[in-house]
């Protein structure tokens, strides 16, 4: 109910608007030569509509578990797990097509990079001001997120090490479900 009620708030016209975005950012991940450069508009809209998703797991997962006298870390984790399941699958699928390639690694930022980077971009933003904002602040997760929003965005600025820059978030992410997982399972 609550995620239905947050998607009928947008107007009929912002949801056309963020169908077309949408339908342009899987176009632009379809041809995955292209630079990032070129596509910075589609790469931004997919950042926006994953910031909403990350929005609405927040609005979903917060009342489930307040329901349930679960903890401020608990909806975290929760939001931790989601990204990192997506994150592995998409920045997966841009090293398995750069492999397929046998493209080197300083290779160009790409647009498949950006929206599979934007994906985590999105996370850590919407993750670091529920930390800034909520109950559970920790500074060592504030100085995790500034840093993996900093390398991001700093490979979307110069175009340059999109390929090294996924790898290495590939790698960070694929074992955090099990994780997350097991955190969630010990204190459910």
């Amino acid at each position: 109910d609550v995620l239905f009620h947050h998607l009928m708030v947008l107007s009929e016209e912002t949801r056309s608007l963020v169908r077309l975005r949408l339908r342009q950012a899987v176009e632009c991940v379809g041809d995955s030569n292209e630079l990032i450069g070129d596509h910075h508009a589609d790469v931004a809209a997919f950042f926006g509509a994953a910031v909403c998703f990350f929005g609405l797991v927040g609005a979903w997962a917060a009342p489930h578990c307040k329901k349930r006298n679960k903890s401020a870390e608990y909806v975290a984790r929760i939001s931790s797990f989601v990204h990192a399941v997506g994150a592995s699958i998409l920045t997966g699928a841009c090293l398995l097509d750069r492999y397929l390639k046998m493209e080197p690694w300083q290779a160009p930022t790409t647009c498949q990079d950006g929206m599979a980077l934007s994906f985590s971009l999105a996370y850590f933003a919407t993750d670091l001001v529920s930390i800034l904002t909520g109950d559970f602040f920790d500074w060592i997760f504030v100085l995790h997120h500034v840093a993996c929003i900093a390398g991001i965005l700093w490979t979307f600025v110069t175009g340059d090490a999109g390929h090294f820059v996924t790898l290495v978030v590939c790698c960070l992410e694929v074992t955090n479900p099990f994780m997350h997982m097991h955190w969630i399972n010990v204190f459910d």
